[in-house]
């Protein structure tokens, strides 16, 4: 893991610091942070360089990385993922885009205490997703995800539409995961901010419930994200 988390450095140094100017647009930087009732915590830092004059078409590279915090009976515990990814965006008309990307993730899941039927793991596998996002000539913009990572066969796919409101957009989201025998589906409101035309804050209020096939757990969260580009 640490040596990977040094190649991501490094790739992520390259692509800020590399030869030639950086365009307009050619960088993405996303941070997140999100609570839940159930008391877990989930923090992702994702950045994205074009290979281009923008990430508005062609050829990008991007790095994510996150810990997932958890409560379980008896113990505690963590989820740190990383993906090394390459991707493409094509341009399916003037208002429509449909990405794609694919690469390698890293995913390490550890207890404070190891009681039975707690199952740590430190697995590279694969990681594949599709993203469409559509931008209405009002303002308002939908957008759909669907993601597969290969360690634990992780599935996940979310999608949220937003209307412009004059100076604020605010629409519905739904997400589902599966993870093995783990099912979490949720659904809420995420209203955007655009501080300016290269930073935006989205807050999202979401009611969510998980299980493995018994009782289901409130997993209602309050999310806080952060885009910046340059």
């Amino acid at each position: 893991m640490k040596a990977i988390i040094a190649s991501a450095a490094a790739l992520m140094a390259l692509g800020t610091f590399g030869p030639g100017p950086a365009s307009a647009e050619q960088n993405e930087i996303i941070s997140i942070i999100n609570t839940a009732e159930n008391d877990s915590q989930f923090g992702m830092f994702s950045y994205r360089r074009s290979f281009g004059a923008s990430l508005d078409a062609g050829l990008s590279f991007r790095i994510d990385a996150s810990r997932g915090r958890f409560d379980v009976p008896g113990s505690t515990g963590t989820i740190d993922t990383l993906h090394l990814l390459l991707g493409y965006r094509m341009v399916m008309d003037p208002n429509t885009d449909l990405t794609f990307y694919g690469g390698v993730s890293v995913r390490k899941r550890d207890y404070t205490v190891v009681l039975p039927g707690y199952d740590e793991f430190n697995e590279t596998g694969a990681f594949g997703s599709v993203e469409i996002n559509s931008d209405f000539a009002d303002g308002g913009e939908i957008f759909g995800l669907v993601e597969y990572d290969t360690t634990k066969d992780v599935f996940y796919t979310s999608a949220f539409y937003q209307a412009d409101l004059g100076g604020v957009k605010i629409g519905p989201t739904v997400n589902f995961l599966e993870e093995g025998d783990y099912q979490r589906r949720a659904a809420g409101l995420r209203v955007t901010y655009p501080v300016s035309d290269r930073l935006d804050i989205t807050a999202t209020g979401a009611w969510a419930e998980g299980d493995t096939g018994g009782p289901a757990v409130n997993s209602s969260y309050f999310e806080l994200q952060r885009r910046t580009s340059f």
